[in-house]
């Protein structure tokens, strides 16, 4: 360890005691043990959609998967739904079909 300690190192005596270094974005993805899982869930993109491209997908989705009780899906870009100054909340899927239930 010495030959990284110059003239701008600060040491410090822990006496015993251990310190951690900075770890930065240091985050994890417990969900991505389902990885495998996803595979047959609605991927609507990465690249931004726009709201009539995220209905379509998802009315699409339904019609080839009737008998599907849940829809899940993943990977969901909102921006271009800021963009449009719409909210993709409660109110704009219902908009999608009388049936659709969400959980909140």
């Amino acid at each position: 360890m010495t030959p990284h300690i110059d003239q701008h190192t600060k040491v410090v005596d822990l006496q015993g005691r251990f310190a951690m270094p900075g770890l930065y974005d240091m985050h994890t993805h417990p969900d991505l043990t389902l990885a495998p899982d996803y595979s047959g869930y609605l991927d609507v993109g990465l690249d931004s959609p726009t709201p009539e491209e995220v209905k379509q997908t998802i009315v699409d989705y339904a019609e080839a998967k009737p008998d599907e009780e849940w829809i899940y899906g993943q990977y969901f870009v909102h921006f271009t739904f800021r963009q449009a100054g719409l909210k993709a909340g409660k109110e704009w899927w219902t908009v999608l079909s009388p049936t659709v239930l969400l959980p909140f």
